[in-house]
């Protein structure tokens, strides 16, 4: 917006135009869904990003400069971009507010995201691992007074606890309804940087997927999997399929079957045995 004042003394008087003065209001986001990829050429127009508190020690406090773009693909949730907020001083805190929204109903929409997890060597120190993305919900676009959704440390070993590097899918549900702002804010630590990714809010789904499917074990013939539940299912539908390094006759055969269970792990079991198997896999949930 641009406005310019004038004076009036009278019917008769008034006095020239001010200079022009430019302002924009916070932007607002309108539809039934949102979602940001980072694919642009600029950090997103309608984004607000500051640095909220100053870091100690070692290292730059950066500012709103803290958060840019990034194109190390290895870095992304499958993509060309995603955001990334820098290495910076212990301590430091850093926002990137998403535009306002309007959640119409509480604890009815999710805020969705992918980040990047860092593996963990001996050398990182414990307060490093509590460098970590918070996520908040509030009626301003800042965190005093809002609500803390979760954390996700910037390293697998911290909160919550992966088994390796690599990027993964988070989720926290919308306590408040009305016009919002959802607030991604990076503790920093001095320890490395942090890298999100497809952030989206939509309504939340009524049979949530499973999360952290990992391998517990094998045998010469089995493969144990588990995973952690996703909120109100009953039972899990498992696939997997496998290659057979092995099979001479016809090598690029896809073996592989589905299973009903009603726990949260399983056994593959009758796997060829002394061959070297690329095995791939997924769950779903039955509610």
């Amino acid at each position: 917006y641009s406005i310019s004042v004038a004076a009036v003394c009278n019917q008769q008087d008034t006095s020239e135009w001010s200079v022009p003065v430019a302002f924009s209001t916070l932007c607002y986001h309108t539809g039934s869904g949102f979602f940001e990829d980072f694919e642009g050429s600029s950090l997103p127009e309608c984004w607000l990003f500051a640095q909220t508190k100053l870091g100690t020690g070692s290292g730059s406090d950066r500012g709103a400069a803290c958060w840019v773009l990034n194109s190390y693909t290895s870095y992304t949730n499958n993509s060309k971009k995603s955001i990334k907020a820098q290495q910076s001083k212990a301590g430091g805190r850093y926002i990137a507010v998403l535009p306002a929204m309007n959640i119409p109903t509480a604890n009815a929409y999710d805020v969705n995201f992918y980040m990047y997890r860092y593996s963990t060597t001996s050398t990182v120190a414990a307060t490093k691992l509590k460098e970590c993305i918070n996520v908040w919900v509030n009626t301003t676009p800042d965190t005093i007074g809002g609500t803390k959704l979760g954390s996700v440390s910037t390293y697998a070993k911290g909160y919550p606890v992966v088994d390796e590097k690599g990027m993964y899918e988070y989720y926290y549900q919308i306590p408040m309804s009305g016009d919002v702002f959802i607030i991604f804010e990076f503790e920093a630590q001095n320890g490395t940087a942090a890298y999100i990714d497809d952030i989206s809010v939509n309504l939340s789904p009524s049979c949530r997927k499973v999360k952290d499917i990992k391998l517990d074990g094998t045998t010469t013939n089995t493969a144990t999997i588990s995973w952690t539940r996703g909120e109100n299912e009953t039972q899990y539908l498992v696939n997997y399929r496998y290659i057979s390094k092995y099979n001479e006759v016809d090598p690029d055969t896809v073996y592989g079957n589905q299973m009903l269970v009603n726990g949260t792990s399983c056994v593959i079991e009758n796997l060829p045995i002394g061959d070297i198997l690329d095995i791939k896999g997924s769950v779903a949930s039955y509610c």
